[in-house]
């Protein structure tokens, strides 16, 4: 996973200061298991989590509404994105749900 910091971040903290900031949120989330630090490139900070990320995306984009989060499956451009991505996930139909039974 990735996160891109705005350029409010890139103008007031230090690479180490981000990656800081990323390994307390999922630390206080998960603890110390739950966080592995990959690199830092400028204001953008690569980590893996070993558990769901929802809630650490939640918590970073709610520090840095204009960050970028890059997963595997996804991409937000901000807070409002990772909201409306997320009720668009909880609100889909199942697959399959339209079938209907007893038809062959």
């Amino acid at each position: 996973m990735e996160i891109r910091f705005s350029q409010y971040w890139i103008d007031r903290a230090s690479p180490q200061t981000l990656v800081d900031k990323v390994a307390h949120i999922a630390n206080n989330i998960y603890g110390d298991a739950g966080f592995d630090f990959t690199s830092v490139r400028g204001p953008s900070v690569r980590f893996t989590l070993r558990r769901n990320h929802n809630e650490v995306i939640r918590a970073l984009l709610t520090l840095d509404p204009d960050a970028t989060v890059r997963t595997a499956r996804a991409v937000y451009e901000g807070l409002e994105d990772f909201v409306r991505q997320c009720e668009a996930r909880t609100n889909a139909p199942l697959a399959g749900a339209k079938m209907q039974r007893g038809k062959s």
